[in-house]
């Protein structure tokens, strides 16, 4: 929910958004690919039938690192805390958020020439 402000948001239940809402957005825990969530088969009589495979794990955990890597911070102290926070996310401007630029994971990273021997 967005705070009233209007700056920031809090997700009240984590456990509830984990189960609901991320499984409509975000591709399961360990997935690479929006496309791993459904397979198609061809059924008894012949059809192309898609299907949603397990319904996989969708953590909290890692929404909050992805929102770190967007830029989002979480608010410590003050009538707030616990809420995220960024500069180009705020409910009465969405266009501010054209601006923002996500950070690549450690994993993306290339190694440096040196290492990789050239």
């Amino acid at each position: 929910s967005w705070l009233p402000h209007g700056k920031s948001f809090v997700v009240l239940r984590p456990d509830v958004f984990a189960t609901r809402v991320l499984p409509r957005y975000f591709a399961p825990e360990g997935s690479n690919s929006v496309n791993a969530k459904t397979t198609t088969v061809v059924g008894k009589d012949g059809t192309l039938v898609v299907k949603n495979k397990s319904p996989g794990v969708h953590k909290y955990p890692s929404f909050t690192r992805k929102l770190n890597r967007w830029g989002f911070r979480q608010i410590s102290r003050g009538p707030d805390a616990g809420a995220f926070c960024h500069e180009l996310f705020q409910r009465e401007d969405p266009g501010l958020c054209r601006g923002m630029v996500c950070q690549k994971s450690r994993k993306m990273k290339k190694m440096p020439m040196s290492a990789a021997g050239g």
